[in-house]
This record gives structure tokens, C-alpha cells and sequence, in this order.
């Protein structure tokens, strides 16, 4: 299997199964009450956003499986969206104030951002040396 194939089944499992909760509930499934809380609030605004990130995930992340997009230039696509997103993911794990886990969280001392942080590290390695490989380099 050429890495291109391994970095999107990976997003796709990873984001498509993330994309589909926030879709249809992100303050059920990642809200305060939630076992696998990655907010200790979220309101109206977050949820709305939530639900329009989950269907952007999803959809993206499964292109090349029902809309034929290329797996080589979705590669490319990913990285920059992988680099920006862990930062993102550093500073909900490490900077802000209403994230980790909630009052019902199944690891009730994890704040759930930090081990996403280290998954989407080891997208950002496994990216790049897709991206740097001599076939999605040659266009």
C-alpha cells in the first residue's frame, strides 16, 4: 500500500468518525456531560460550528472513496490543514481553560486534546514524507 493510501484511510477514519458525531451532536458526544468531553462548555455557537466541521470533515476526508478525488493531491491538501490543526489541537490541550475532561469523563484526569495532539503530530510526519515522495512530487 503506497503512503498516500495509509495517511488518507487514516484521516478518514480519524476525522470521518469525529465528523460524524459533531454532524449530528457535538455537545452529546464531546460536550461538558459527555464521557468523552473535550469542552467543559459549549453553547449554541459551538455546537452550530461543531456540526458544520463535522460534515467538512467527513466529506473531505472520504473524497477519494465516493467522489474519485486523488489520493496524491489530497496529500497535498492535507498538509497545510494538518500543521495549522496541530497547533490548534496544542493550544486546546495546553493553553485554554475550558477544555479537558468533564464531570462524567471516562479518563476523568486526560484532558482528551493531548493525545490528539500527539495523533495529529504523527499525521504531520507521515504527510510529509508523503508529500516529499518523488510520485505526488511530479505533477
Amino acid at each position: 500500500m503506497a503512503a498516500s493510501d495509509t495517511l488518507c484511510i487514516l484521516m478518514a477514519a480519524v476525522y470521518a468518525g469525529f465528523g460524524i458525531t459533531l454532524a449530528i451532536a457535538p455537545d452529546v458526544f464531546y460536550g461538558p456531560e459527555s464521557p468523552l468531553s473535550y469542552w467543559t462548555t459549549m453553547g449554541p455557537d459551538g455546537v452550530w460550528f461543531g456540526r458544520a466541521a463535522g460534515v467538512w470533515m467527513t466529506f473531505v476526508t472520504t473524497s477519494p472513496y465516493w467522489a474519485g478525488i486523488p489520493k496524491d493531491a489530497l496529500c497535498k491538501v492535507y498538509l497545510p490543514i494538518n500543521l495549522i490543526v496541530t497547533g490548534l489541537f496544542a493550544q486546546a490541550a495546553f493553553l485554554m481553560d475550558n477544555t479537558g475532561p468533564g464531570k462524567n469523563a471516562l479518563l476523568p484526569t486526560l484532558n482528551l486534546w493531548v493525545p490528539q495532539v500527539a495523533i495529529s503530530v504523527a499525521f504531520v510526519l507521515l504527510n510529509l514524507a508523503v508529500v516529499s515522495s518523488p510520485k505526488v512530487k511530479s505533477n
